[in-house]
């Protein structure tokens, strides 16, 4: 079976959570001995659709990725036009729009999960914080602590910059005594800013990335098993593929609750400081935000590195040298420089020196280097 594949281009270029639907998807047709098929989305309306073999409802179906409600529209609409049918990843289709099955995370549930443990905490004000206007899951996050919430809910929206929408909270925190973020990255960020601020607030997000996993405090977030969505999508195609009939099927991939240190009993407000100041930032997109980036590469790294990598980073940020660093490990000089090369690449850096900078320019020595072995 031959499945055909759109994916959103900026999602698919920056996106830690689409590069896990990957790897989901490309484990599926490996197992199942599919192959796949990529439509360039730079050129997708010009691509020839009756090539596509059909269906057993005597239909063309596609796969299609994103995340973008704009973007996303503006693909349903074309291939409606000419007659293809659509299997929609990671977004919740927008009103009225047909497509033959949706496969997606549960992010309805899982805002109910995390309000049920901030409950549990004794939290009573919670806010909704860093959800992004052109996100389909953080649309369907806001519009679940709405409704749970009622007139109570207050929400705090990134309109392009992470540092502007904590200035925002920062302003008005004495009201909340928690905080659910709409990812791990705004997690990561509001907790920094909250440092600065002299603030101390319970702190949960989305996320299953290695920044929660290992950040300081590390964070308790609703696990968001992207790699499943990507298995899922392929046995979602091969059973619309190989139905007769109208058929329609929608899978929701629930999330799991990990509580990490960010939220437990002992995290109160403190006193707030001056709030921070910073100027401006005004981007046109998600991952132009300059901390998403910092955040995105940290994670880049984080990925890629094992126990002996994170000591060679930590070693790396006292500015030892490579023979010193060989020695302190017990390994091959070259040994160590593979390493080290290899986390430049997964870190989309040239050179050791720009790796310092990174380490200890963003703050982040700790983040990196800290041992957490132990936690889940």
């Amino acid at each position: 079976m031959i499945i055909p594949v759109i994916i959103e281009p900026i999602y698919d270029v920056e996106s830690i959570w689409c590069a896990e639907t990957r790897v989901g998807l490309e484990r599926e047709l490996s197992r199942k001995k599919y192959s796949l098929l990529e439509i360039d989305p730079m050129t997708y309306t010009s691509y020839d659709y009756q090539k596509l073999p059909r269906t057993r409802a005597n239909d063309r179906l596609v796969v299609l990725i994103g995340t973008s409600p704009k973007w996303i529209s503006q693909a349903l609409a074309f291939l409606s036009d000419n007659g293809v049918g659509v299997l929609l990843v990671s977004c919740q289709p927008p009103e009225n729009a047909q497509v033959r099955g949706v496969v997606r995370i549960d992010y309805a549930a899982g805002i109910g999960q995390l309000l049920a443990h901030l409950s549990d905490c004794g939290c009573e004000r919670p806010a909704l914080y860093g959800c992004y206007a052109d996100s389909s899951a953080d649309l369907i996050k806001r519009w679940s602590f709405a409704e749970r919430l009622g007139p109570n809910a207050r929400i705090f929206e990134n309109h392009g910059s992470l540092a502007d929408c904590a200035n925002e909270f920062i302003s008005d925190s004495s009201y909340f005594d928690s905080v659910i973020c709409a990812n791990d990255i705004a997690a990561a960020s509001l907790i920094q800013h909250l440092h600065a601020a002299g603030i101390r607030i319970q702190v949960v997000c989305f996320g299953s990335s290695e920044i929660s996993r290992l950040f300081s405090p590390s964070i308790t977030s609703l696990t968001l098993d992207n790699t499943e969505v990507g298995q899922q999508t392929v046995m979602a195609y091969a059973y619309l593929a190989k139905t007769g009939g109208d058929v329609n099927i929608s899978v929701r991939v629930r999330g799991k609750l990990i509580i990490r240190e960010s939220s437990c009993v002992a995290n109160t407000i403190t006193a707030a400081e001056q709030p921070l100041t910073h100027e401006p930032v005004f981007t046109t997109g998600f991952y132009d935000d300059h901390e998403v980036q910092t955040f995105t590469r940290l994670e880049r790294i984080l990925l890629g590195c094992d126990t002996i990598d994170r000591e060679i980073l930590r070693l790396i940020s006292t500015e030892v040298t490579t023979e010193k660093i060989a020695e302190q490990l017990s390994l091959a000089v070259e040994t160590v420089r593979y390493r080290i090369r290899r986390i430049l690449s997964n870190a989309g850096l040239k050179t050791r020196a720009e790796l310092l900078s990174f380490i200890t320019g963003s703050g982040f020595g700790e983040v990196i280097t800290e041992q957490k072995t132990n936690q889940a």
